[in-house]
């Protein structure tokens, strides 16, 4: 059996508020919670306090003591705090201005997205006239189709010319041979018509067939005057036509070489009738369009 300890335990020191015993070193009562030394500075003033102090000396805070209760929450003030407005720094002077606009200039800028649409449509576009350009490239110099037609329709859409009336005084249309002599003659430039360049047709109807496809023609490119010329039953238009007579016999020089067409410039000769098959013919190009 051990014989009791001569060394005892310190003292505690008791709450003022319950009575408690606590520890030596306690700062607040373990029942209650009442502070039991005061703080080394003051909660609410923040000066130096001696380990004795009960109040505060220079605000009178209570520094020993229950501790204030906390108010309930519904009797807590609601207090409303506004959002600040942003403030917008005055401009004072202009090196101020430059100073704003240098740091707007190095934000980094906002590119905005092109529209796939209009890309598409510009790139279409451009393909589109590039493909014009290189048609027109190659057909710009290619030869041109020549029709010898005046305003008539084309062969095949019409219905075969009528036989040409007899010509004056009761004389008969010659007969078409095996071997139809074919019609000659010179064409010449009238005065004040300089030398103009194209292409010179020579024209031969039936006797008084003044529209529709002609019987047959002769092309001439880059003729010299006086030019001479020659049309026969090889050049008719329509295969199978006589090569008969009378005729009526024209000359044309036409500027862009197109039959089709007559532009401003044109020259043509005035019309001879009653040539046959054998004769020679002068025609002079006289008239300018």
């Amino acid at each position: 059996m051990h014989a009791p300890s001569d060394t005892a335990s310190p003292p505690g020191q008791k709450c003022s508020e319950c009575g408690t015993e606590n520890v030596p070193s306690a700062r607040f009562c373990k029942q209650c919670g009442a502070a039991q030394k005061p703080p080394a500075t003051c909660p609410d003033c923040a000066t130096e306090l001696p380990a004795d102090a009960r109040f505060c000396s220079s605000c009178g805070l209570k520094l020993l003591g229950p501790r204030p209760a906390p108010p309930p929450p519904s009797e807590a003030p609601t207090i409303e705090v506004a959002a600040p407005e942003p403030s917008i720094p005055p401009v004072e002077d202009d090196a101020h201005r430059q100073a704003l606009a240098a740091e707007a200039a190095a934000l980094p800028s906002v590119r905005r997205p092109t529209s796939s649409v209009g890309s598409n449509v510009l790139m279409f576009v451009a393909i589109l006239m590039v493909l014009l350009v290189v048609i027109y490239s190659m057909n710009r110099d290619a030869p041109k189709e020549v029709s010898p037609f005046e305003g008539g329709p084309a062969p095949g859409s019409m219905a075969q010319p009528s036989a040409p009336a007899a010509p004056a005084g009761g004389e008969a249309p010659v007969a078409a041979g095996p071997a139809a002599a074919p019609v000659t003659g010179t064409v010449t430039l009238g005065e004040g018509m300089g030398d103009p360049a194209g292409t010179l047709f020579v024209i031969i109807r039936n006797a008084g067939v003044g529209r529709g496809p002609p019987l047959a023609v002769k092309k001439i490119d880059n003729p010299k005057f006086p030019q001479a010329f020659q049309v026969g039953p090889g050049d008719v238009m329509m295969k199978g036509m006589p090569f008969n007579g009378p005729f009526d016999v024209q000359a044309r020089l036409d500027a862009d070489g197109n039959a089709m067409t007559k532009a401003p410039g044109d020259i043509h000769s005035a019309s001879s009738s009653g040539a046959k098959p054998g004769d020679n013919v002068d025609l002079v190009l006289d008239t300018r369009i």
